[in-house]
């Protein structure tokens, strides 16, 4: 039997049998930090013990594969499992279930290469998949290819045999793996592959299984676009940033994320009809902690982000490390990010500019000087909820009135992430090194 946490993800807005949660997706992903290479149907099953137990009592309740785990092309040139690292997985999916996980897949958009160059079938039809293959640069790719991925070719959606193609797709993740998660990755292109991201989404809403449906990545996406996911429920959730994986992209990639999700937050983008904004997965694993004071400070303003704007909640890192779990599970920042309300940018002062919400915020440069702080607020019950974050290149102190985020006072100022609390009168002071944030939850006494 699964367990109610693994139950419980199910609860969803209808729409066939693609899952619209109530709140984001939280699940493990194991591309950051375990190489294709190094996994294997046991080690996978021992890593699913390990998360199971530490995150699974907290709501985290898929585990997946991205790339790497197939193996070769069935006889219509759909990918299918390595046999040697993964002889039985439909057993491994089975076990995975009485831990209460479900199985995340990757895959990617359109068709091999060397499948294209055999003319292998397509399923059920007269067609070969080199007569799906499209003839126009699409995403700016010669054939739609994949830009990093350029083996895969795109699918010229209109042509008869497309749906029938990405039907198979999905039919054989589902049929061979009992997969409940699939990564469906080099489409959320703005708006380069909307053709073939809705006849993915047609198949899996027409699939017999509930399904949980992530699309990957996410750079140049707009709130616009997140609205045509929403208003068409095309994706469980979807990625709104480049990879941010392993913080690759540092300080940077972290502000610009900061940007999109107010700008998304605006929309009220963050769960709308079931659909979530992604962020990426959360990188923090063993050697972060360890490094600057910045990285210390960059890695808590990550967890403060992820939960208030309600990201989905994609631990990356090695399994498993006591204070990122700390942050990942720390109860009250879950309720922030599971049953929030209006969790959005509540404003942007000091050295930076936001005009309107279609993505288009700012830091002059240089960005030294008075700091830019994003305050974001949502509603839990009862409280409020407040995070504060250093945008900029120096420490400062910032002065939150409690009149200016709609709470009376006095008021009981809790921190979320130290668990100090205090009583405070119309303000409270925040001082913050560059980068960090603070998260509180605050309740008014009267």
């Amino acid at each position: 039997m699964r367990s109610v946490a693994a139950v419980a993800v199910f609860s969803s807005v209808a729409s066939a049998t693609m899952v619209l949660p109530e709140s984001s997706p939280k699940g493990f992903n194991t591309f950051d930090s375990y190489h294709p290479d190094a996994l294997n149907q046991s080690y996978v099953l021992q890593l699913a013990k390990q998360f199971s137990t530490v995150y699974g009592p907290h709501g985290y309740d898929t585990f997946t594969l991205d790339g790497g785990w197939s193996g070769g092309f069935d006889e219509y040139g759909v990918p299918i499992a390595n046999a040697t690292r993964y002889p039985n997985m439909k057993e491994m999916t089975s076990e995975l279930h009485k831990m209460g996980l479900k199985l995340g897949l990757w895959t990617i958009r359109g068709v091999h290469t060397s499948q294209v160059e055999k003319k292998v079938p397509v399923k059920g039809t007269p067609y070969t998949v080199d007569q799906l293959v499209d003839q126009a640069p699409i995403g700016g790719g010669a054939n739609g290819s994949c830009l990093w991925a350029k083996d895969w070719l795109g699918i010229n959606s209109s042509h008869p045999g497309a749906y029938a193609y990405y039907k198979n797709r999905v039919d054989t993740l589902v049929n061979l793996y009992d997969v409940d998660f699939i990564k469906a990755d080099c489409m959320m292109c703005s708006p380069c592959y909307t053709g073939e991201m809705n006849l993915f989404t047609k198949a899996v809403k027409e699939s017999p299984r509930e399904l949980v449906l992530s699309y990957s990545p996410g750079g140049g996406n707009t709130p616009k676009d997140g609205e045509w996911v929403s208003d068409n429920k095309i994706g469980t959730m979807y990625r709104v940033v480049t990879d941010f994986h392993g913080g690759w992209y540092g300080w940077g990639g972290l502000q610009q994320a900061i940007f999109i999700a107010g700008n998304f937050s605006e929309k009220s983008l963050n769960g709308g009809n079931g659909t979530w904004m992604d962020l990426d997965m959360i990188p923090m694993s063993d050697n972060w902690w360890n490094g600057t004071q910045e990285l210390h400070d960059r890695g808590q303003t990550i967890a403060t982000l992820w939960m208030m704007s309600r990201s989905p909640l994609t631990v990356a890192g090695k399994l498993y490390n006591p204070k990122t779990a700390a942050y990942l599970t720390n109860p009250i920042a879950l309720e922030v990010h599971d049953k929030g309300v209006n969790n959005s940018v509540h404003s942007y002062e000091g050295n930076c500019t936001c005009k309107g919400n279609n993505g288009i915020c700012s830091l002059p440069r240089p960005a030294y000087g008075p700091p830019c702080i994003a305050t974001w607020k949502a509603t839990v019950g009862t409280w409020t909820a407040i995070s504060v974050t250093n945008m900029g290149e120096n420490t400062t102190t910032h002065t939150t009135k409690l009149s200016d985020i709609g709470v009376s006072s006095p008021a009981t100022l809790h921190n979320i992430w130290t668990g100090e609390s205090k009583t405070v009168h119309d303000s409270f002071d925040t001082p913050l090194n560059m980068h960090a944030s603070e998260f509180y939850k605050i309740e008014g006494q009267n």
